[in-house]
């Protein structure tokens, strides 16, 4: 009988826990690094927003995390100590466009800014 009376308490807490609302940004997010030069190529850029959380990956393997603000203001960024890795990403979103900027640097010696844009799927 007490884990009858348990249960069913547990089912009537439950139903009053607040339900969460997905973020108006929320969802994948597909696109395109532009590239300018042999040393900053093109590429691809894929990212996931959950609960104004960013995180992705850039240049095809190379993981980012970040947040986005309300307002659509996205900054990430990656760091790979062990090959000499680090960048960070900037933008907005406006509707399902993401439109932003890549700067990374590779073994101290290339530098390389682009732009990137996304769709939300």
């Amino acid at each position: 009988m007490r884990y009858l009376l348990a249960a069913a308490l547990v089912c009537a807490v439950a139903q009053f826990e607040p339900a969460f609302a997905a973020g108006p940004f929320d969802g994948d997010w597909h696109g395109a690094v532009a590239g300018n030069s042999a040393q900053c190529p093109a590429n691809v850029f894929d990212m996931s927003i959950h609960d104004n959380l960013v995180h992705g990956k850039v240049l095809g393997r190379v993981p980012f995390k970040g947040t986005v603000t309300a307002d659509g203001t996205v900054t990430a960024a990656y760091d790979l100590p062990n090959y000499s890795m680090s960048g960070k990403i900037t933008g907005t979103i406006t509707g399902g466009q993401f439109t932003g900027r890549l700067e990374s640097v590779y073994e101290a010696k290339y530098a390389c800014a682009r732009d990137l844009s996304a769709k939300h799927d």
